[in-house]
């Protein structure tokens, strides 16, 4: 079921119903959308050629005002600098290597980061990450010197022992003399 009274499609849409009067001081309607006619006190129209107190800018002959400047970028096909994803992996195994295991995880880091380095060098720009390969070899060395010295004072401290059972020798006392 079809409300004719508020399709705008339906014959006699917007007009008022028939019969109706406009009530008192109501005036007329104006024009019909469609007519729209001459506008009162305005003249012709000026023309699209050259407007006045303009010139033309130099290297745009005959071809109007030159193109707005573009925004400061990148230029065609280039974003901004990438982060080597070898720097990234450096970066992540040095802090692996204080986690899992000490020693060989800090050495895969500084390759990676020798790595990392020279591709940035020779991107030109176009990769970043320096930054992650410092951190990841400052971190990696500091993890092999701390456990070369754990590892010295280890095996420094348990060859200068005191107990002789626990390097294998077991006390016997003869004649009132010990031996080993």
């Amino acid at each position: 079921m079809t409300d004719s009274g508020n399709d705008p499609n339906a014959p006699g849409w917007g007009l008022p119903p028939s019969g109706w009067t406009p009530g008192p001081g109501a005036q007329p309607p104006g024009p019909p959308p469609g007519d729209y006619g001459a506008q009162p006190g305005y003249g012709a129209q000026p023309g699209y050629g050259q407007q006045p107190g303009y010139g033309q800018y130099p290297g745009y002959a005959g071809y109007g005002t030159p193109p707005p400047y573009a925004p400061p970028g990148y230029g065609y096909g280039y974003g901004p600098p990438q982060t080597d994803g070898k720097a990234i992996g450096a970066f992540v195994t040095s802090l692996v290597a204080w986690v899992v295991c000490p020693v060989i995880p800090a050495i895969v880091a500084l390759v990676l980061a020798g790595q990392a380095s020279r591709s940035i060098r020779a991107s030109q720009g176009r990769l970043s990450g320096s930054g992650f390969v410092t951190a990841a070899r400052v971190i990696a060395w500091a993890n092999i010197v701390i456990m070369g010295l754990v590892f010295i004072f280890v095996f420094a401290g348990a060859s200068t022992s005191s107990d002789s059972e626990y390097l294998g020798c077991r006390t016997v006392t003869v004649a009132g003399s010990r031996a080993c």
